[in-house]
């Protein structure tokens, strides 16, 4: 059976914290993942969907956050929309949500934009990697936060790379990495449950920093099938796909700019073997289209 799941993350609380200048400017990154019976059928496995891929992402929240203040999380990056297909394996659907938080200073916003990429392709990385060893297993706690702390060095060595010979030579003042915050489902009967409850993620606390996410629900509701909805399910997945080679790319690309000798040789033949991939992900996902705006012209939807 095919479920739509919306998210909302509206809050982001300050309950303290610490600028050497003055009152924060945080912001965050957020992800979503999930594995369910089509995401099964990808050679990922796991779906990872990072909203606002390639935006410069401090502008979007408000400055000057002192002790005890809300911010909103913007629309474009709290509200996210995916579907789930449980069927044949309900007990195996899995969903989560990892968020990075961060404090603006002075780091340009290029290098910002290739931290959140390394961001998003670490997790896909890693969101595969446990695929194959626990394919059948819940995410506990540890590892969900051995994930998002990978993700979390890859933005950190992506931003420092993108830097200029002088700002790597003399810092100042760059964005701090404040920590992470993740909370997953696993099994539909755990998502169904917690369906319209507040998500508790954890505290994100680092540095004289306390910062939680609050308000946060999903709420799942069954999908009332439609002629085209496997071709539209198809078309979304192929989009994806693409999408995320791309962004796997850009990774590899800076990190090949930042490599040398044989390490540049391997990042190099990765980047090679990524981008022959282009071509096909972009048939199937003009197939996908094709396949779709026939269904959609046969039943008049």
């Amino acid at each position: 059976m095919n479920y739509r799941l919306s998210l909302n993350l509206p809050t982001l609380h300050c309950y303290r914290q610490h600028d050497e200048h003055g009152n924060s400017e945080p912001y965050l990154w957020t992800a979503v993942f999930y594995y369910d019976y089509q995401t099964l059928q990808s050679e990922a496995k796991f779906q990872v969907i990072v909203p606002g891929l390639g935006n410069n992402i401090p502008n979007e929240f408000r400055n000057n956050v002192n002790n005890n203040e809300d911010v909103a999380i913007p629309t474009s990056l709290g509200n996210v929309v995916i579907f789930l297909d449980d069927e044949l394996i309900s007990e195996y659907v899995k969903f989560g949500v990892v968020f990075l938080l961060l404090e603006q200073d002075t780091t340009p916003e290029d290098a910002v934009v290739a931290g959140h990429r390394a961001f998003a392709a670490s997790l896909q990385r890693q969101m595969t990697h446990f695929f194959i060893g626990h394919r059948m297993d819940p995410i506990d706690t540890l590892e969900i936060l051995e994930i998002s702390t990978a993700a979390e060095n890859a933005a950190k060595h992506a931003m420092h790379d993108k830097l200029s010979f002088l700002r790597r030579l003399f810092p100042g003042n760059q964005d701090d990495f404040i920590g992470t915050s993740a909370l997953t489902f696993s099994g539909m009967n755990d998502i169904r449950s917690n369906s319209g409850l507040e998500m508790a993620f954890p505290l994100i606390e680092n540095a004289g920093n306390e910062y939680l996410i609050k308000g946060a629900r999903f709420v799942l509701s069954p999908v009332v099938t439609d002629a085209c909805a496997t071709q539209q399910q198809n078309e979304i997945l192929a989009s994806q796909a693409l999408n995320g080679e791309v962004t796997t790319i850009a990774d590899l690309k800076h990190q090949y700019a930042a490599a040398s000798g044989s390490q540049k040789q391997i990042l190099k033949l990765e980047i090679i073997a990524a981008e022959a991939r282009l071509p096909g992900l972009q048939a199937a996902l003009n197939q996908a289209q094709t396949v779709l705006k026939a269904c959609r012209l046969a039943h008049h939807v």
